[in-house]
């Protein structure tokens, strides 16, 4: 949860992941091999599955667009300590919405 976080409570992880995501997601469309066998996960995180179209073209175009945008859009958030859980559940609930699209760009940088 604290992957948008730095060491000693900087930026510098966020500015790193927000960069390669810039990159990465700038060079490929919602057509790419493991974006597809992510799309329905993507989907459901960002609560996007009752949407009309579920599973053809323009829905993954409007899905991947979504995703795109609020990624490099979102925050560092607040860091979490462990002995404040409330802090565990706010940042759990942020970042559950952009779980899967995070995995993509740490995992299939190019």
């Amino acid at each position: 949860m604290n992957c948008r976080q730095g060491p000693f409570n900087n930026n510098g992880h966020h500015t790193t992941l927000k960069c390669f995501g810039q990159r990465l997601l700038d060079k490929v469309n919602h057509k790419e091999e493991v974006l597809q066998l992510l799309y329905e996960d993507i989907a459901y995180s960002m609560n996007m599955e009752h949407d009309a179209g579920f599973g053809d073209e323009e829905h993954q175009k409007r899905v991947f667009a979504q995703a795109k945008s609020e990624f490099l859009s979102a925050g560092t958030g607040a860091v979490v300590v462990r002995d404040r859980w409330w802090r565990w559940e706010d940042q759990a609930a942020a970042f559950q919405r952009l779980s899967w699209i995070t995995c993509y760009v740490l995992l299939f940088r190019r």
